[in-house]
C-alpha cells in the first residue's frame, strides 16, 4: 500500500515538473518574439515594445519625407479612434499605449492635405501562461 502510494506521489511531482519545465519554455518562446515590426519601409515602422499595467504599447517611427502636416490616428477593430493628433514633425518617434483589452489595432497615418495615408494593422493575440512552482518543506 505504501509502495503504491509512493509511486502515485512520485509520478505527481514528475508531471508538476514537466508541466513547469514546458511553461517555462513556453513563456521564453513568447519573450523571443517580443520584438516584432510591422513596416512598408524601414523608416516608418510599428513596433511592439512590451505590455505594462494591462497596456500594449507600441513605438511608432515615421518619417515624413514631405515635410508637410499629417494626421496619426490609432482605432480599434470596430473603427473606433482611440488617438488623434496632427504633427508636422520631420521625423516622429513616439509610444502609444493602448489597454489590452482594445484588442486589434489600426495605425493610420494621413497626409493633412491631399488625404494619402499609410496603414499598420496590428493584431493582438494573448496567450496565457501558466507558471506552476514546486517547492520542498
Amino acid at each position: 500500500m505504501k509502495a503504491n502510494r509512493a509511486n502515485s506521489n512520485r509520478n505527481i511531482i514528475m508531471n508538476l515538473f514537466l508541466s513547469a519545465i514546458l511553461s517555462v519554455i513556453s513563456f521564453a518562446g513568447a519573450n523571443a518574439q517580443k520584438t516584432q515590426a510591422v513596416a512598408n519601409s524601414p523608416v516608418n515602422t510599428v513596433t511592439y515594445v512590451g505590455t505594462v499595467d494591462e497596456h500594449v504599447n507600441f513605438l511608432l517611427n515615421y518619417d515624413n519625407e514631405a515635410n508637410e502636416k499629417y494626421v496619426v490616428i490609432v482605432s480599434n477593430a470596430s473603427g473606433k479612434t482611440l488617438y488623434e493628433e496632427v504633427y508636422s514633425d520631420r521625423k516622429l518617434t513616439k509610444i502609444f499605449s493602448v489597454p489590452v483589452d482594445f484588442g486589434n489595432v489600426t495605425f493610420t497615418i494621413a497626409a493633412y492635405r491631399n488625404k494619402a495615408d499609410k496603414k499598420f494593422q496590428v493584431v493582438t493575440e494573448r496567450k496565457v501562461v501558466e507558471e506552476v512552482t514546486i517547492k520542498k518543506p
